[in-house]
């Protein structure tokens, strides 16, 4: 379910982050009447799914952005 919900996002060109993943964990949970995930659960959860990666985002420089315009070149 919460994999589902991570592919949806991603179609829409969302980057889904580690807070809204886990809301949408322990939201699933609650409604089972579990409780909330643990500390580490998210790690574990992309360790454990072979078809996930976690990647950092960079800055993005302004003058490398100019660069890429096509309205300028």
């Amino acid at each position: 379910m919460v994999f589902r919900h991570l592919l949806d996002l991603c179609q829409l060109g969302f980057a889904p982050k580690y807070l809204a993943l886990r809301d949408i964990a322990d939201k699933l949970l609650v409604e089972r009447g579990v409780g909330k995930v643990g500390v580490h659960w998210l790690r574990n959860f992309v360790k454990r799914t072979d078809c996930l990666t976690t990647r950092s985002s960079r800055s993005y420089d302004r003058q490398q952005a100019l660069c890429e315009d096509t309205a300028l070149i």
